[in-house]
């Protein structure tokens, strides 16, 4: 979600996004480099990568489990649509939310209004973003 936010928030008509794939599993041995990473996580998150590429989706989340992938896909679409329709205001202030500041912390770092950056991060749907965040966190314990 950072790297969303950080890519929404650079363009004023929100041109910019990025494409993501997180794979969930085990992984091999210490990673010097990515070219010679391995491991179950590298290996689905490639393949739904190359799935991504065929959607208009950003995001997708995977794993070996198939019943928990129900779960993930959910989450992944979800934020699909808030991100879809965040503008780049809204992208800049749940970027400094994402990365634990308070909206008094925003209001400083971005020397707006208080009302503008709560306009922001209601509009941007934070409150939401929080709560899947949330529920994600449960999944991974969950199946770990």
């Amino acid at each position: 979600m950072l790297c969303r936010t950080a890519a929404i928030g650079i363009t004023e008509n929100n041109k910019a996004d990025v494409k993501i794939s997180i794979g969930l599993g085990d992984v091999d041995d210490r990673i010097k480099t990515l070219g010679s990473a391995k491991g179950e996580a590298f290996i689905i998150s490639g393949r739904a990568f190359d799935e991504l590429e065929k959607t208009s989706s950003r995001l997708v989340i995977t794993t070996a489990n198939p019943i928990a992938n129900i779960s993930f896909q959910i989450i992944a679409d979800y934020v699909n649509a808030i991100f879809g329709k965040m503008t780049s205001k809204q992208a800049k202030v749940i970027f400094e939310l994402l990365k634990g500041g308070l909206q008094q912390d925003v209001v400083k770092r971005l020397k707006k209004s208080k009302s503008t950056i709560s306009q922001h991060a209601n509009s941007g749907r934070w409150a939401e973003i929080e709560k899947i965040l949330n529920q994600f966190d449960l999944l991974v314990k969950a199946i770990s």
